[in-house]
């Protein structure tokens, strides 16, 4: 039941950044950045269109050079605006899979 649970999570929570976030894999003029400065200067250049991911990625990225690892006042404040984004609130299951999820892609990122 627990893994139903944190599957059904995670699912929500990717689904969510479907439908809040504007990126598409087809149609993106995304380009793989490896850097917070990259990452900095698009969001800076297009706060609207950025998706949820990106923002998330930002906002973790500054806590953990801020010696915050698991998240600080960017990522709460990142995760207030995605809940009013949507107008619902995110619990505590889902802040956890979106989490996971921005890790995932930060990592990917120092990767590429």
């Amino acid at each position: 039941m627990q893994n139903f649970a944190f599957s059904f999570s995670v699912l929500c929570a990717v689904l969510l950044l479907a439908i809040v976030g504007n990126y598409s894999v087809l149609g993106s003029s995304y380009a793989s950045t490896s850097s917070l400065d990259e990452i900095q200067t698009s969001v800076n250049s297009n706060q609207s269109g950025d998706s949820a991911v990106e923002k998330l990625a930002l906002a973790l990225q500054q806590d953990k050079d801020d010696g915050d690892e698991n998240g600080g006042e960017n990522w709460d404040s990142a995760i207030e605006s995605l809940s009013t984004e949507m107008g619902i609130p995110v619990d505590d299951d889902i802040e956890d899979a979106l989490m996971e999820i921005t890790e995932t892609h930060l990592d990917n990122l120092s990767n590429n």
